[in-house]
C-alpha cells in the first residue's frame, strides 16, 4: 500500500521512532542521485540484533545475516577493525559495532510512503504517527569544548610535521573531540536544525537506547553495487560549470595539483 504525504509528515515520523529504543533514519535531504532508490528510510524496533564482542566480529555479523538475509542497520566503531594503525582505545556509549533488523521499515521516495515491513498495515501505522505526541524537553545551551588545549595541538602539528618531514607519512588528517557535559538538548528538533542548516544528501538520525548520533554528511564513505565499489568523497573534487571552458579549467587543476592529487591517493 503506498500513500501520498505531507511536508510536516517527516517531522511527525521522527517523533513517533523516537518512542522507541533503537531507530535509524537515512535521509537524502532531496539531493538527486543517477539512480535514486529511496528519498528517506525509517527503520524502527528490534526483531533481533548482534553487538560486535571484540572476537570475529566480522565473521559473526556474516553469519548472522546469512542465517537470515534481511535489512539490517546499524553502525561499524572507529575501534571496530583493530589493528597496529590505530592507538585510539576510546569507545564511546555506541561501542565498537551493532547491527539490527526492524520490526517495521518504512520509505519515502518523491512524497509517497510506502510500508516495506511491519505487523500492521500502513493506514494503522499512519494513525499512530499522526497521533504520537511531541515530547516537551526543557533544553539548555550547549557549550562544547576541545579536549585538547591550545598548547598541546600546536605541539602536536610540530610532531606531526616531522613525520611528514621524515618521510612517515605524506598527510595526515589530525582531528580532535569537543564534548558538552551537562548539556540536554531535543533529538529531533536538533537534527531538524542541523539538516536546514546544512541540507547534505547523507543525513543519519540514529538513536541506540539512550544515545543518539546525528549527522549531515557530504560524503558517501563506501557504497556496494554489484561488484563495484563506490566511495564519494569530496577531497580532492571541485564545483562543476556549466561553462565548458570553465568545467576544463577546473578538470586540468585538479589533474595538476599535487596536494588534490594526494588526497584522492589517500582516500583510494
Amino acid at each position: 500500500m503506498y500513500m501520498k504525504i505531507d511536508n510536516n509528515f517527516k517531522t511527525k515520523m521522527l517523533n513517533w521512532a523516537n518512542q522507541f529504543n533503537i531507530f535509524c533514519f537515512l535521509d537524502n535531504n532531496n539531493f538527486e542521485f543517477e539512480t535514486p532508490q529511496f528519498d528517506c528510510l525509517l527503520a524502527v524496533g528490534n526483531e533481533r540484533a548482534y553487538r560486535f564482542a571484540g572476537i570475529n566480529d566480522f565473521e559473526n555479523l556474516q553469519e548472522f545475516y546469512q542465517k537470515k538475509p534481511s535489512w539490517l542497520f546499524g553502525h561499524f566503531g572507529y575501534n571496530a577493525a583493530s589493528n597496529a594503525y590505530s592507538k585510539n582505545n576510546e569507545d564511546n556509549e555506541f561501542g565498537k559495532g551493532f547491527f539490527f533488523e526492524p520490526t517495521c521499515l518504512l520509505k519515502i521516495s518523491n512524497g509517497i510512503l510506502s510500508l516495506i515491513k511491519s505487523d500492521i498495515d500502513l493506514e494503522t501505522l499512519i494513525n499512530q504517527i499522526n497521533d504520537s505526541k511531541v515530547e516537551s524537553i526543557n533544553t539548555n545551551k550547549v557549550m562544547p569544548v576541545p579536549l585538547i588545549s591550545k598548547a598541546q595541538y600546536l605541539k602536536d602539528i610540530e610532531h606531526i610535521k616531522q613525520h611528514i618531514k621524515k618521510g612517515d607519512c605524506y598527510e595526515i588528517n589530525y582531528c580532535q573531540k569537543f564534548i558538552a557535559t551537562n548539556s540536554v538538548i531535543n533529538p529531533v528538533e536538533t537534527y531538524e536544525k542541523l539538516s536546514a542548516f546544512s541540507p547534505a544528501p547523507f543525513g543519519v538520525f540514529y538513536k541506540l537506547n539512550n544515545n543518539y548520533c546525528i549527522c549531515a554528511s557530504p560524503e558517501r564513505y563506501l557504497k556496494k553495487q554489484g561488484e563495484t565499489l563506490i566511495s564519494q568523497p569530496i577531497k580532492g573534487t571541485t564545483r562543476r560549470s556549466a561553462d565548458k571552458k570553465i568545467d576544463e579549467a577546473n578538470k586540468q587543476h585538479l589533474f595538476t595539483s599535487e596536494k588534490e592529487r594526494s588526497e584522492n591517493v589517500m582516500i583510494v
